[in-house]
């Protein structure tokens, strides 16, 4: 099988044209990356796009055709009205993030601010720095009534970035383990303003009554007691 797909597949050329790939409902169909020596140290970057908003897979396969990744497509974020599907195989570590999570600090039955959860989907990739070669890539269409189509391209990243991009990583990496330290701060501190604003309601109150009260016995002393309240007369202020 590995070698009848190697077969089929197209080649798409490292940083040339894009090539256009069309695929039936629930078939695969694939192409070959060649990676010349040394280009790969800056890392490279496969992205497929639809702009008929295709629901698809891609993939990314061993020497032995056994399946090592695969991206599900989603909503584009620079083409509007489009879908992407994009893997980075870079020579630093790097993190994925998934926007669409829905961080749990915005649901609405927890009161938990949302930054705290925010970074829950930033976890470490499986992907690594592709090696010297061919490789073997596929498109999956996920459509159920129509044919999938969609634009590939392979790009070698620009090295003067990845130092930076590499500082974000690990800075990105940091601040979530800083926050999940900082929630246990925060919680306890909610806690005891809790209990505080409770506490602050229960003395509001305390004082209300106990003012209230003392302006009863003011009046009473001064006017003989409840007849003068019964007869609507002022109280005394003291």
């Amino acid at each position: 099988a590995q070698a009848a797909a190697s077969q089929a597949a197209q080649m798409l050329e490292l940083n040339g044209n894009s090539l256009r790939l069309q695929t039936k409902t629930q078939c695969a169909s694939f192409f070959k990356l060649h990676v010349p020596a040394g280009v790969a140290e800056a890392g490279i970057c496969v992205q497929a796009t639809s702009s008929s908003r295709s629901r698809f897979k891609l993939l990314h396969f061993d020497t032995s055709g056994q399946l090592l990744h695969q991206e599900d497509s989603h909503s584009s974020e620079l083409q509007r009205g489009a879908t992407e599907a994009t893997m980075f195989f870079t020579p630093f570590d790097r993190y994925v993030y998934d926007k669409s999570a829905t961080p749990k600090g915005m649901m609405k039955e927890d009161d938990t601010p949302p930054v705290f959860h925010q970074l829950d989907s930033f976890t470490p990739s499986r992907y690594r720095m592709l090696e010297d070669g061919d490789h073997l890539f596929g498109i999956f269409g996920d459509n159920f009534f129509r044919s999938t189509a969609v634009v590939l391209r392979a790009t070698k990243c620009h090295p003067r970035v990845v130092g930076t991009l590499e500082e974000k990583e690990r800075a990105l990496a940091t601040k979530k383990k800083e926050l999940a330290d900082f929630e246990y701060e925060y919680q306890e501190a909610l806690e005891a303003f809790k209990k505080a604003s409770t506490r602050l309601e229960k003395e509001t109150a305390t004082v209300d009554t106990l003012l209230k009260e003392r302006s009863e016995l003011y009046n009473a002393y001064a006017f003989g007691g409840g007849d003068a309240a019964a007869k609507g007369e002022p109280s005394a202020k003291r």
